[in-house]
């Protein structure tokens, strides 16, 4: 639950936050949108996993696999490096 909270609390606010880093309008727009999407395979992905494995494993794969996004997300220092942080 409280997973859920921190992953929905932060939209309402980051057209704002990526507008202030740089972005159009659009583009923010468009991030957005790839984030619901994205958001809707990963929870259907997800459950189709847990249907077939067990479910302790496969939260601790999901979990380390956001710990390392969120880790390249901290490094990068701007825009251009989190589309493409191997140049």
């Amino acid at each position: 639950m409280q997973l859920a909270r921190a992953e929905q609390h932060p939209r309402p606010h980051l057209p704002a936050l990526l507008s202030d880093h740089g972005l159009s309008p659009g583009q923010s727009a468009a991030a957005l949108s790839v984030m619901g999407l994205a958001s809707i395979c990963g929870r259907l992905a997800t459950g189709w996993l847990v249907d077939r494995f067990f479910a302790a494993r496969v939260s601790f794969v999901l979990l380390l696999l956001a710990a390392g996004g969120a880790f390249l997300l901290s490094n990068a220092e701007s825009f251009a490096a989190v589309r493409s942080p191997l140049s």
